[in-house]
């Protein structure tokens, strides 16, 4: 299927990545993204800047936090408050996970766009117009869909193991889930998420 010139700008220009997605996927024109003398981006102008295109349906995006006491600035929280991202001034993400054995902030392998990116395209795959998931299945079950779309190159965030992938109007995520996976499709019409489905085995699918 074919694949969103997006994808090619995720790992090394994430800002253009980021806001062709929020164009191609939602309609959204997010513009110019604001950058500082010395090439980064100010990390209060940048959540302002992404706002528009956020999109909550499970987890929860914060864009209008106050820093804590550790001048972090929370922007991403899990539905249960079981994780939140956090970015400090130098624009370093901060991933505080209650649910993890070994709690306490872990820097993210990261920047904060893709950051957003990783948590905007999980948010619109559960959100899109037409899903269908499995959950707890081998790895077997996901692999021939993902196979027909291709990779987002982010690195996963270190207490997950969430592999994102996209064509023109589908997206999916496929999660570990101990020795299982958890997997998920969200195509921006039913007819498109047929079409990718054609052909294959879809007895493991639940369909919204």
């Amino acid at each position: 299927m074919p694949t969103p010139p997006w994808i090619a700008r995720a790992a090394s220009h994430d800002l253009d990545a980021l806001g062709e997605f929020a164009r191609w996927w939602l309609g959204t024109e997010l513009g110019a993204a604001p950058i500082r003398n010395g090439g980064g981006a100010d990390r209060f102008a940048l959540l302002r800047w992404f706002a528009p295109a956020a999109r909550s349906h499970q987890n929860q995006f914060i864009l209008d936090a106050a820093p804590d006491d550790d001048d972090l600035v929370p922007f991403y929280e899990e539905a249960q408050a079981n994780f939140t991202l956090s970015v400090d001034p130098t624009g370093v993400v901060w991933l505080d996970d209650s649910s993890a054995e070994v709690g306490g902030l872990v820097q993210q392998p990261m920047s904060l766009a893709q950051c957003l990116l990783q948590a905007l395209l999980y948010e619109c795959t559960m959100g899109a117009d037409a899903v269908a998931f499995a959950w707890n299945v081998p790895i077997a079950i996901p692999t021939p869909f993902v196979a027909r779309l291709t990779e987002v190159p982010i690195r996963p965030w270190t207490s997950g193991s969430a592999r994102f992938y996209a064509s023109d109007d589908v997206l999916a995520v496929v999660g570990a889930n101990g020795d299982l996976f958890d997997f998920w499709l969200g195509a921006k019409t039913r007819p498109a998420l047929d079409e990718l489905c054609r052909g294959l085995d879809t007895a493991s699918l639940e369909w919204g």
